[in-house]
């Protein structure tokens, strides 16, 4: 039987320090909070400490909240395209630890510019690939114009 769980999204959420961000979330009656990365200035570093890591857990833990999906921004439109596909490759990393299963990843306007010839390659990157089957993640494509 399939069961539907509803959450919140970290970019709602961006002007809220994290821990505001969960009691919201657990007051709205959510069962998850999409966890920030590398966004927005209250968002965990891509380069975030073991000791930040083992405080994002226990605070998901403490307002009793699932952290299991998890955002970062990029859209690889602009000529820091490869630096935007290496930082979703370190968070990719960061989920790992944390235990993260979903990242949103945003996916190119159509229109606005190029990454290695082709959006399929950006997408089909080996190493970005492996490194979610490495930390078992799948990620879920939010397009930039919404369709």
């Amino acid at each position: 039987m399939r069961m539907e769980q509803i959450g919140s999204a970290a970019w709602g959420f961006r002007t809220l320090a994290l821990e505001q961000q969960l009691a919201l979330s657990a007051k709205l009656g959510f069962v998850t909070h999409e966890l920030g990365i590398a966004n927005a200035d209250t968002d965990i570093p891509t380069d975030a400490s073991p000791e930040t890591v083992d405080r994002v857990k226990k605070l998901y833990e403490d307002y009793g909240l699932s952290l299991e999906c998890a955002a970062t921004g990029n859209d690889f439109t602009g000529d820091d395209a490869p630096a935007q596909l290496e930082k979703v490759k370190t968070v990719i990393g960061l989920c790992g630890k944390l235990g993260v299963k979903k990242l949103r990843i945003f996916s190119p306007i159509e229109g606005h510019g190029q990454i290695a010839g082709s959006f399929d390659q950006l997408f089909h990157d080996s190493t970005l690939s492996d490194g979610c089957i490495e930390n078992s993640i799948t990620h879920p494509f939010q397009k930039g114009n919404g369709k």
